[in-house]
């Protein structure tokens, strides 16, 4: 029998992958949504357990605190002075203020000296689920949005997926530079993702792929670093842009109406059309928003005046949920502004609270950038991983909402707080070679 010890680090583990397969345990195996909750009690419990002592925390940990605590505190005024209903701020502060709490969880709770379990554990799930969805495709004739694996089989499964891809495409990279895993397992990886991404028809993870390699030179660029760190950096660059290559072929042959994608004209027609559509749709009398025009609506047609511009028409305004709905979503809720969280935020918050939103993503980069070039140790594998996590997140809300959901953001939050964890272990005191 095999027993399994309960312990705070245990108990996070739990959540990530029991997020990770949510949306298949409810669409797939069609178990109680309610379980969807179940999540947000671990995070209550842990908490208390947070709580439960005093805890000093440092300067940087202060500084989160305080960056995070104005962007609560931009949204409640908001919210009051707007005259948005209590239950859907509260709403709004459940769907992001969790993955914040979450952050202090990892920070205090989690024993890094087990992240490479971790890993060892998701890059193997990476694998299983790409032969999941190889059977899946084959004889149950799933194709894009619904080819997931064990995501779930839904319209939106990708955005989970898409995180989960490239959170594990900044892991390998970062274990490849500093030596701690071969070339072979990385390429195998980052090739496994490159497939299911092609077969999920997410084209986003490929530009993402090449944003990873550049940010990860401008971590190594400020600094001087070995010879042979030169050579990993050199061969990283060139294998990411022919893997992103190979996965475009790949993405191509699957869904072949993507072979001009890039070409000048589709692409500017792709970015200017609503979503979902090959044209411009009205809702309302107001245009159904993409990712690139979503911003230009919001100001236009809601922030229509200079303290709602600065301050948003209040947080929760645009909340929804299976039990209840705001009268902005009942009325322009197929406009699709929630699909993408920065628009949402820009909405609900204005430019103040877009800007502390952005500027908490930036923060974070720049402190374990920094933390980087200050600790010559093997702890400058978990500083990579949070600083890259950080500013790809910012791609990611430009791209869809799933920084708000559950099956993305527990373990994108998690990778956050990686550089900052108390409990490190003797494993991450040593010297690099």
């Amino acid at each position: 029998m095999i027993r399994v010890k309960i312990t705070t680090s245990n108990i996070i583990f739990f959540q990530i992958y029991f997020n990770i397969i949510l949306k298949f345990l409810t669409v797939d195996l069609r178990m109680p949504s309610a379980i969807s909750y179940f999540p947000d009690m671990v995070t209550l419990l842990l908490m208390c357990c947070l709580l439960s002592k005093n805890r000093k925390i440092n300067r940087i940990e202060q500084k989160v605190l305080l960056i995070l605590f104005l962007f609560f505190i931009e949204g409640a005024l908001s919210a009051l002075f707007n005259g948005v209903s209590p239950v859907l701020f509260l709403w709004s502060v459940r769907n992001q203020m969790r993955f914040y709490i979450w952050i202090f969880i990892v920070i205090f709770l989690f024993d890094c000296s087990k992240i490479d379990k971790l890993f060892q554990g998701l890059n193997r799930l990476a694998i299983i689920n790409l032969l999941i969805m190889i059977f899946q495709y084959l004889f149950f004739n799933l194709r894009g949005d619904y080819l997931n694996g064990v995501f779930g089989s839904y319209a939106g499964g990708n955005s989970a997926l898409n995180t989960f891809c490239v959170i594990l495409t900044i892991e390998n990279v970062a274990a490849l530079l500093i030596g701690k895993r071969k070339v072979k397992k990385v390429a195998i990886a980052i090739l496994s993702m490159c497939i299911m991404c092609a077969m999920n028809e997410l084209k986003f993870y490929y530009i993402e792929l090449v944003i990873v390699i550049i940010f990860f030179i401008a971590f190594f660029m400020q600094r001087k670093i070995q010879k042979k760190t030169w050579k990993r950096l050199i061969f990283i660059s060139v294998s990411g842009l022919l893997l992103a290559i190979i996965g475009y072929k790949a993405l191509v042959y699957f869904y072949p109406g993507f072979y001009n994608f890039f070409e000048k004209e589709v692409f500017l027609d792709y970015v200017t059309r609503s979503y979902n559509s090959s044209t411009v749709l009205y809702i309302n009398g107001i245009p159904v928003s993409n990712r690139f025009t979503a911003y230009n609506i919001v100001i236009k047609y809601f922030l229509n005046s200079t303290t709602k511009l600065l301050f948003g028409i209040g947080m929760g305004a645009s909340e929804y949920s299976t039990y209840f709905s705001s009268a902005f979503h009942k009325k322009y809720g197929d406009i699709a502004i929630s699909g993408y969280q920065l628009p949402q935020v820009l909405l609900e918050n204005g430019i103040i609270g877009l800007c502390i939103f952005v500027f908490f993503y930036l923060f974070i980069y720049k402190i374990m950038n920094t933390e980087y070039k200050r600790i010559i140790t093997t702890k400058r594998y978990l500083f990579m991983i949070s600083g890259i996590t950080a500013v790809i997140g910012l791609f990611i809300c430009v791209y869809n909402s799933a920084l708000r959901i559950e099956t993305s953001g527990y373990l994108y939050y998690t990778m956050i707080a990686l550089g900052m964890c108390r409990k490190m272990g003797d494993k991450y005191d040593s010297n690099e070679d």
